[in-house]
């Protein structure tokens, strides 16, 4: 939900902050951070610990956008952006 938030143009900004690091990383894909210092602080925290982003999901299926490119692609075309 927070990615499709963040690709809709809504304010993720509040979540970035969200104690669940699978929030926070979702929302710090949004587009519209892009250059914003917490969001990247945040991707950057992934890049280091990729199980930082799935391990809060527990049993649960990550989003479709993580299943569909590997997350270092996902993260590169983010710094792209």
């Amino acid at each position: 939900m927070m990615i499709v938030t963040g690709h809709l143009g809504g304010d993720t900004r509040p979540w970035l902050t969200d104690p669940h690091a699978g929030v926070r990383a979702c929302a710090a894909l949004a587009p519209d951070l892009a250059g914003n210092d917490t969001a990247e602080h945040v991707l950057m925290e992934l890049e280091r610990s990729s199980q930082a982003f799935s391990k809060p999901f527990g049993d649960m299926a990550p989003p479709l956008r993580f299943q569909s490119q590997s997350l270092q692609d996902l993260l590169a075309g983010r710094r792209v952006s």
